[in-house]
């Protein structure tokens, strides 16, 4: 889909070229839902398309790591627990890499939050390699442009005053203060060529520090224009908002990177903003399969994405997630069957088996269940059907052990001996299907197909254990599901009662 995605435009861009850099940002502070998916899988995407190409190309993901743990991401992050809130609230203003995780006393709390968002994005095919920016400041790799923006604030100030109209920034770095170990509160009184001055507002403590013992980070424009000067990025995903072109967070670092850091020109992959209610939070990725959901924010990329429970439905229903099969199609006409007897699903179809169940929860609002036939059902059907019936499961079975696997194969001798009940055909079926709950999907040879043998041994043995018990005028009171061969540990264990 990459390439179809892209078409020729950024092929084309990078034609010269062996090797390719895109990146991509976050703070790990906490998990959050689904909205923030897209940055990441459309610059995957992006990554697919040029790989297919022939290039070699790098997926880098910076987590800002030295921003520090605000309230708001606290509460978000453990879920509004007051008890750990209280616990976790005189840390607020720290970095998060200087934080241990609530949940995880090995990890700190970006490690714990890096975790958990990686292996969301693995779920999705989505691989990129993460870069702790704690890690780049702490090995000197910024030192050399924290040195050239403390140094020339001035100019880097008076440049951006008469370059960027609007933009006037708080501050230009942010230290982290050796004394108390905040960095939401501090500020650098001065600099000179080997030290820096630090002052905390919160400890009221002042420093004087070598660039080699700094702790801090750079404000996020000059930040990123770092971090593309260092790494030769290629490819930066932002939306409209970060584009605008007097004053825009990528216009403004592109200035500074280029201006003052030597770097070169970075092309922005533009990407649309993702609205949808809270509600649906954290409800899609369970239900939906990777390839449906990728599909959905990847495709049309630039236009802003409305997710609501409708589009939801209209996307599972688009994707084709099995040959000839969209998702919605596999739950309504396979998982019915599927549910009969898992132990022989690819592990491809036992995943769409567990999306589908919970995809039809939470967004169809029914639960999908097997279907077992009962005495009721069976008093129901005319007994002359049921005995054509039987004739046909029979048939069925036996063709079903000549042709395991070869669907093709078996059509055209299922459907000739479907077509020789003749004008039972129509009533047999109609029962058939009733009796195991899927009056409705599938043509009849790939229901017949898709049923599990056991299943239909089992439909067979009861079948014919009705009709000996009607032709001897007997009461057949009781089977229970333990004595039959089903797997039933997915169904309800209920007893089938039949009261003739």
């Amino acid at each position: 889909m990459s390439n179809q995605v892209f078409g020729n435009d950024w092929v084309e861009r990078f034609k010269d070229r062996a090797s390719v850099t895109i990146a991509a940002g976050i703070t790990c502070a906490f998990l959050g839902d689904e909205r923030n998916l897209r940055e990441y899988l459309v610059a995957d995407e992006l990554v697919k398309a040029l790989r297919n190409e022939g290039h070699i190309v790098h997926f880098l993901l910076f987590d800002d790591d030295m921003d520090p743990l605000n309230y708001r991401q606290l509460r978000v992050a453990v879920n509004k627990d007051q008890s750990i809130i209280d616990q976790f609230e005189p840390f607020c203003g720290k970095p998060i890499s200087d934080i241990r995780s609530p949940f995880d006393d090995k990890l700190t709390w970006a490690k714990h939050f890096e975790n958990q968002f990686l292996n969301r994005l693995s779920s999705l095919d989505c691989h990129p390699t993460l870069i702790r920016t704690s890690s780049l400041y702490s090995r000197g790799m910024y030192t050399p442009y924290v040195r050239e923006v403390l140094l020339n604030k001035d100019t880097i100030i008076k440049y951006l005053e008469d370059t960027f109209a609007g933009y006037h920034p708080e501050k230009l770095y942010w230290p982290v203060c050796p004394t108390c170990g905040y960095i939401d509160c501090t500020h650098v009184a001065s600099a000179n060529e080997t030290e820096v001055h630090i002052e905390c507002e919160r400890c009221g403590k002042a420093s004087w520090i070598g660039y080699d013992e700094l702790r801090g980070k750079l404000n996020w424009k000059f930040d990123c224009a770092a971090r593309w000067s260092m790494f030769n990025i290629d490819v930066e995903p932002f939306t409209k908002s970060y584009l605008e072109p007097k004053s825009g967070s990528f216009v403004v670092a592109q200035g500074i990177c280029k201006t003052f850091f030597g770097g070169g020109k970075v092309e922005p992959l533009h990407f649309g903003t993702v609205s949808m209610p809270k509600e649906l939070g954290c409800r899609i990725l369970p239900s939906l399969p990777a390839s449906t959901l990728r599909n959905m924010f990847v495709k049309n990329y630039k236009a802003d994405l409305d997710i609501n429970e409708e589009r939801i439905v209209v996307e599972a229903s688009r994707a084709e997630v099995l040959p000839e099969y969209n998702f919605l199609s596999v739950i309504k006409q396979l998982l019915p069957a599927w549910l009969l007897d898992s132990t022989e699903l690819t592990p491809v179809q036992r995943e769409l088996l567990s999306k589908g169940m919970r995809f039809s929860k939470e967004f169809l609002h029914s639960e999908v269940r097997p279907v077992l036939p009962n005495g009721e059902k069976l008093e129901s059907t005319p007994i002359d059907v049921l005995r054509a019936m039987h004739s046909l499961l029979q048939r069925i079975i036996v063709l079903r052990e000549s042709f395991p696997n070869n669907y093709e194969a078996f059509i055209a001798p299922t459907k000739a001996t479907i077509d020789k009940l003749g004008e039972q055909r129509k009533p047999v079926i109609t029962h058939l299907r009733r009796l195991v709950g899927q009056e409705q999907g599938l043509p009849n040879s790939r229901f017949l197909f898709l049923l599990p043998i056991s299943y239909l041994e089992n439909l067979e043995s009861m079948v014919s254990l009705y009709l000996a018990a009607k032709g001897r005028k007997e009461t057949f009171a009781v089977i229970d599901p333990s004595a039959l061969e089903v797997p039933f540990s997915l169904v309800n264990t209920e007893r089938i009662a039949m009261d003739y």
